[in-house]
């Protein structure tokens, strides 16, 4: 004998071959229907899953690449950067303009200390980039994205944008894969 299938809408008596309720609308639960739009359902939302890790691996990687490779050419050659600092002219005016008393060791300290920021914020973008490519540690890739977004403290606008992809990773949970818990011993 079948059982009565009723809306869970509405509360109508339903025939087992509806697919929706002729009074209110809904889909009757439990339907070829129903199982369709979850379908449907699920794929929109892997969907927008991957186009959110996407989205983050390409803002990270056309961040971490080039300030890390850019970093070490610079620290290889400290030396020749500061000079080329310290004999341009409109430098030269900048510091006499803000009285400023520095020497071309002074501008060689500052571009090391710079350029090894940087290096460090490129390697901590990349460590967020493998944590999200790989999917691993959701916690991980949002702090080393944090971090990174730190050290690169003399552009307010780099920050922001650091700040950002970090608040992005953050809200994003869903596309890591589960930590995995640790094993009870006993």
């Amino acid at each position: 004998m079948d059982e009565d299938i009723f809306c869970s809408g509405c509360g109508r008596k339903l025939g087992s071959d509806m697919q929706f309720c002729p009074q209110c609308g809904r889909v009757v639960s439990g339907s070829v229907t129903e199982l369709q739009l979850n379908e449907e359902q699920r794929e929109v939302k892997e969907s927008l899953v991957h186009s959110r890790r996407t989205l983050i691996l390409f803002l990270l990687a056309i961040y971490s690449f080039p300030v890390t490779i850019t970093s070490i050419f610079v620290l290889l050659d400290c030396s020749s950067v500061s000079s080329m600092i310290w004999s341009s002219s409109e430098v030269q005016d900048w510091l006499i303009t803000h009285k400023l008393n520095y020497t071309l060791e002074g501008i060689q300290n500052y571009v090391t200390y710079a350029a090894i920021c940087s290096l460090l914020s490129g390697i901590l973008a990349l460590i967020s980039l493998l944590l999200v490519y790989f999917r691993k540690y959701w916690v991980g890739a949002v702090i080393t994205c944090f971090l990174a977004a730190i050290f690169w403290f003399w552009s307010v606008i780099g920050m922001i944008v650091g700040f950002l992809v970090a608040w992005v990773i953050l809200d994003s949970k869903s596309i890591f894969q589960p930590d995995p818990k640790p094993e009870k011993t006993e």
